[in-house]
C-alpha cells in the first residue's frame, strides 16, 4: 500500500525521444494509501510507444487518476497498438484512463473490459470469494503460478493473485 506519490512512473520527457516497444504492465494490485498519493500509473510520454499494454490490474484508492498518460509541453508522443483493458479501477479520484488529446493515437483501446466495481480484496490484498475480478482478466500468456502458487486460470483474474471460485454446493 502506497502512502505518497506514484506507483508506476514512466517518464521519458526532456531533450531525448524514447521508443518503447512491447512494454507491458500486467496483473498487478496497486493500492493507494490514505495520504497524498497521486496517480497509480503516470506516463509522461515523449517519443513513440508501440505494441504495449496495461491489462489485468487492480487499481484502487488513488487521489487523482488511476492511469494518467500525458506529454510535456513542446514534446510529441505517439501510441500505436496500445491497450489499457481488463483493469479494475475502483475508488480513485477519477476511475478513468486518461490520455491527453494531443497525443497521436493509432489503434488505441482505453476501455474494453475495464470495470469500476469494488474488487472485494481481503486484508492481504487477495481476491475475496465473490470478487468481480475473478476470471475477469484477459489471457496475456501468463504461465505458471501467482505469488501464492495458484496456477493462473484462462481467463486469469485481475490483480496479482489468481482468485479461486468456491465450488458450488452439492445438489440436495
Amino acid at each position: 500500500q502506497y502512502t505518497w506519490g506514484i506507483a508506476f512512473l514512466l517518464e521519458n520527457n526532456g531533450s531525448r525521444t524514447v521508443t518503447l516497444d512491447n512494454m507491458h504492465i500486467w496483473n498487478n494490485t496497486i493500492i493507494g494509501g490514505t495520504s497524498s498519493n497521486f496517480d497509480a500509473i503516470r506516463w509522461v510520454a515523449n517519443g513513440t510507444a508501440t505494441n504495449s499494454s496495461i491489462k489485468n490490474n487492480i487499481i484502487s484508492q488513488w487521489n487523482n487518476r488511476a492511469i494518467n498518460i500525458v506529454r510535456q509541453a513542446n514534446e510529441s508522443a505517439s501510441f500505436t497498438n496500445f491497450d489499457v483493458t481488463h483493469n479494475c479501477l475502483h475508488n480513485n479520484g477519477s476511475n478513468i484512463v486518461f490520455m491527453a488529446s494531443d497525443i497521436s493515437r493509432t489503434n488505441v483501446n482505453l476501455s474494453t473490459g475495464n470495470i469500476l466495481s469494488n474488487p472485494l480484496l481481503t486484508s492481504t490484498y487477495r481476491l475475496g470469494d465473490s470478487s468481480p475480478a475473478i476470471a475477469a482478466g484477459i489471457n496475456v500468456g501468463l504461465t505458471g503460478t501467482d505469488l501464492d502458487g495458484i496456477t493462473w486460470a484462462n481467463p486469469p483474474s485481475m490483480g496479482a493473485f489468481e482468485g479461486t471460485i468456491p465450488p458450488s454446493p452439492p445438489d440436495t
